[in-house]
């Protein structure tokens, strides 16, 4: 359900209709937020990544992040391909992903 003044609202004018899709698009753009725990996080696995690969280990543990709304998952792939530093570090399979990329 749309808040009250959803008419004056511009994530409400950029399609957010739901109570749940604000709030989930509002939280994946505070985790963009410098010092967030998923920034933490990823750019820990980005400094792990490249330790491993200087001594020739094999690459650390993976992070799986679930989303409901493609909104929201489209902002958790830019905050993640950011922390990386590589938009490709990331593998993302929603309702759009054809076979082969599920696989």
């Amino acid at each position: 359900q749309a808040p009250p003044d959803a008419a004056a609202d511009p994530v409400s004018q950029a399609g957010v209709r739901t109570s749940a899709h604000r709030a989930g698009l509002l939280k994946a753009i505070a985790l963009h937020e410098s010092g967030s725990w998923l920034r933490v996080r990823l750019e820990a696995l980005r400094a792990a990544a490249d330790e491993a690969a200087r001594r020739g280990d094999p690459p650390p543990r993976k992070l799986l992040l679930f989303a409901h709304h493609i909104r929201v998952m489209d902002q958790l792939q830019a905050t993640a391909g950011e922390a990386l530093g590589d938009a490709e570090a990331c593998v993302r399979l929603d309702g759009t992903s054809d076979g082969p990329a599920r696989n």
